[in-house]
């Protein structure tokens, strides 16, 4: 009997990081996707030194897209229950990849579009806002699968098969899924600048469907101080599941109704918060 105690609580600390909750071992659950998304070229392991009771850090050195080496780290808080450990695990997994094709996504947009439109440099402190003369413009590039998802969605996702891929990101093809959606603020300090910013965003807004080809989910909107000095929505254009919509209900909130996925927990929140 004593043999039969011991063999469980061995078991028990099987699960346990370096706290005393569970904890599931991130490089071999995700092990086949992590192969698949980075292709291969990836490390993975935990940092026992920024660990503790509360959490534990992985560390994830991968090549991006541009061939540097970087390191990012995954935080997991060490949860009592073992379902919801496992659900943070996958969430996180999956937010720690759609994060870094967000970026290349990013990198790919300003080069082939917004550099060519607009006469901007890219933030140093935030690589996702880009300051012109006279005016700031932010880029949002979102997975919808990150809000709220059931279990399913993010096993779904975590698929080595699934296409959630890394190292074969392009603009086009994110674009054209329905599960991400992209938005553009342009805020002016000065509203007589309006006229001349809102033709650069009709041409950026064409040349973005030319080059994605088919978009589903879009919204690019200008902003500017009204008389009082508060910023209004002056011009924009917008897609919903490929469809034109109104750029005043354009939100996270909007997008997974249609998707069919909205909860009473789902954290919903429009890009107009930024400005």
């Amino acid at each position: 009997m004593r043999k039969a105690v011991c063999m469980a609580c061995c078991a028990a600390l099987m699960l346990c990081g370096c706290g005393g909750g569970s904890d599931p071992d991130i490089a071999k659950v995700h092990k086949d996707f992590l192969e698949y998304t980075f292709g291969g070229n990836y490390s993975i392991k935990k940092n026992a030194e920024k660990c503790n009771e509360e959490q534990n850090v992985w560390e994830i050195t991968f090549t991006d897209k541009k061939g540097s080496e970087k390191t990012k780290e995954i935080t997991l808080d060490i949860e009592s229950d073992e379902d919801f450990a496992k659900y943070e695990c996958n969430w996180q997994m999956l937010n720690f990849v759609e994060g870094q094709i967000g970026l290349a996504v990013n990198d790919e947009l300003y080069e082939q579009l917004i550099k060519p439109n607009f006469d901007c440099v890219q933030s140093a402190e935030d690589p996702f806002k880009y300051e012109g003369d006279g005016f700031t413009l932010t880029v949002i590039a979102e997975c919808y699968d990150l809000f709220d998802p059931s279990d399913e969605i993010l096993e779904a996702d975590l698929d080595s098969k699934s296409g959630v891929s890394y190292v074969d990101t392009e603009l086009k093809s994110w674009a054209q899924m329905k599960t991400n959606g992209m938005q553009i603020y342009i805020t002016l300090e000065d509203a007589a600048d309006v006229d001349a910013v809102s033709q650069k965003l009709l041409k950026f807004g064409g040349d973005y469907c030319e080059y994605t080809v088919s978009p589903q989910n879009y919204c690019f909107s200008l902003h500017a101080p009204d008389d009082s000095g508060e910023l209004q929505m002056v011009a924009s254009g917008c897609k919903v599941m490929g469809e034109d919509d109104d750029a005043s209900a354009y939100s996270v909130s909007y997008i997974l109704k249609r998707l069919g996925r909205m909860s009473d927990n789902t954290v919903a929140t429009d890009g107009e918060d930024i400005m």
